[in-house]
């Protein structure tokens, strides 16, 4: 199991040791409060109590009560530049692979937040482009957070926000990288488009914002970091807000071995002993993935006996959704359906743009391999899977392989849309479309036709989901159809 995702408080040591490390905050500079910093983050005063107590024990900074957080460290001008030359040469791919990877995957988030977002927003997000007493990199993170929160989606608001450390806040903290934004910025422009109603001139702006970005990147590059640095640095999205929380891993990864029929249904699991073996995992681990599961409808412990894999009829009858841990899986679901919603049109037409023949011929075997199985349900799954493989940039591979493995928390769903007769008529208009446009390289249609699906995948989803009672799933924005053009 991956137990190196970086948690929240050791991303806020990471961006408040670049800091240092860049010369925003000098020898005996005190940093912000943890309050402050909390503020900042939207996050809790513990996860940057966290953050600044490992600055501490890394030397960086002192604490102390009535002072607060003080820099501890002194560089040189000379040492400035060779951290900042070290830092962003070991980053090259990762930064232009991820800044190329933002547009596809936020840009319509970002166009349906503004566009939802009430007065009230739109006054704060307008007020931190102009405000002086926060620093730059830290607004930037602020304006974007309190921009997405419309969606009310937390797992989408995870991915932007480790998007925005790894790239945006560290070229922001160079100072000189914040003459590429002039002024007040896009974001005060976008405010005032969203006041207009402007939707066409909202969503020019934040395809030419990203064009800007990218531009401004590539110029710092050329000027000012030299070829090489070593061994490069991995942009990686961590999807859960602890690493601790290991069973849910071990978790999806039994669920995809149930769904791809490498344990079948009515067969037993493994011996607890032989899966913790196999994982890398402790014996308490598996035994609560396992509670997880049997909560979740798919397995059933029968004692003295075993394990049991239950059929989808099973698996309704036996789900508890009045557990929180299922209810904060099944509210998970929701959110990844909501991002793969308001990504996949702009991420399937990349991906299918960027491939030969033979590759767009794989995609259609793929999908006529669905409508062979008689499970056509499973074509979302397909779509989203080969999205996650031949996207041409990694940072939007590793982001939507996270979201397809999430999918599976949906297990104790799969009665959403009916019978299967009923689940079959659903999608199959679907199927047949994706297949006819691919076949006809009508790659704009194809992921026209995607993103109408997801739409009404998350339309199902939110209002089965509140059927069940699921807590804060009203949060999630589901959009009408009068967005699906700009």
């Amino acid at each position: 199991m991956d137990s190196n995702r970086m948690e929240l408080h050791q991303l806020i040591y990471e961006l408040f040791k670049r800091q240092i490390m860049f010369g925003v905050h000098h020898f005996e500079d005190t940093l912000p409060t943890m309050k402050e910093a909390s503020e900042y983050f939207f996050v809790s005063v513990d996860t940057v109590r966290k953050a600044y107590l490992k600055l501490k024990q890394e030397g960086y900074i002192t604490l102390s009560t009535g002072v607060g957080a003080v820099v501890s460290v002194r560089y040189g001008n000379r040492a400035i530049r060779r951290n900042i030359q070290n830092f962003f040469a070991r980053r090259r791919t990762a930064l232009f692979d991820l800044a190329h990877s933002t547009f596809p995957l936020l840009s319509n988030a970002q166009w349906v937040s503004l566009r939802y977002a009430g007065p009230e927003i739109l006054d704060e997000v307008e007020a931190f482009c102009t405000a002086k007493n926060t620093p730059s990199p830290y607004r930037r993170v602020q304006q974007f957070l309190l921009i997405y929160n419309s969606l009310g989606n937390d797992l989408l608001i995870r991915l932007i926000w480790q998007m925005l450390l790894f790239l945006q806040a560290p070229f922001l903290s160079y100072s000189q990288n914040r003459n590429y934004f002039n002024g007040a910025g896009p974001l005060r422009d976008m405010v005032q488009l969203c006041r207009k109603k402007d939707w066409k001139a909202l969503w020019n702006a934040i395809e030419l914002f990203q064009r800007q970005f990218i531009s401004a990147l590539r110029l710092f590059y050329n000027e000012r970091i030299p070829k090489g640095g070593g061994e490069q640095v991995e942009f990686d999205w961590s999807i859960y807000k602890e690493s601790s929380q290991i069973c849910y891993s071990l978790g999806l990864k039994l669920l995809h071995e149930i769904r791809e029929d490498s344990i079948l249904e009515g067969t037993y699991l493994s011996a607890p002993t032989n899966i913790a073996e196999d994982n890398g995992v402790s014996l308490n681990t598996v035994r609560r993935t396992i509670s997880i599961l049997n909560k979740l409808g798919a397995t059933q412990t029968i004692n003295g006996v075993g394990t049991k894999v239950l059929s989808p009829l099973e698996s309704v009858k036996n789900r508890n959704v009045t557990h929180p841990v299922i209810q904060n899986r099944l509210l998970t679901f929701a959110q990844c359906v909501q991002i793969l919603t308001l990504s996949c049109r702009a991420c399937a037409q990349m991906t299918a743009v960027s491939l030969t023949k033979f590759g767009i011929n794989a995609w259609v075997n793929q999908l006529k391999k669905v409508k062979r199985s008689g499970q056509y349900e499973i074509m979302v799954h397909a779509c989203m899977e080969f999205i996650s493989k031949f996207s041409p940039y990694q940072a939007l591979q590793k982001s939507y392989a996270q979201l397809l493995e999430q999918l599976f928390w949906g297990y104790p769903l799969r009665d959403m849309h009916g019978t299967r007769e009923s689940i079959n008529a659903f999608y199959l208009p679907y199927l047949n479309g994706l297949i006819n446009c691919l076949e006809q390289n009508e790659l704009l249609d194809f992921s026209l036709i995607l993103e109408q699906l997801m739409r009404k995948e998350l339309e199902f989803t939110v209002n089965y989901l509140k059927d069940l009672g699921i807590p804060n799933v009203s949060a999630i924005l589901v959009f009408d159809d009068e967005d699906i053009t700009k």
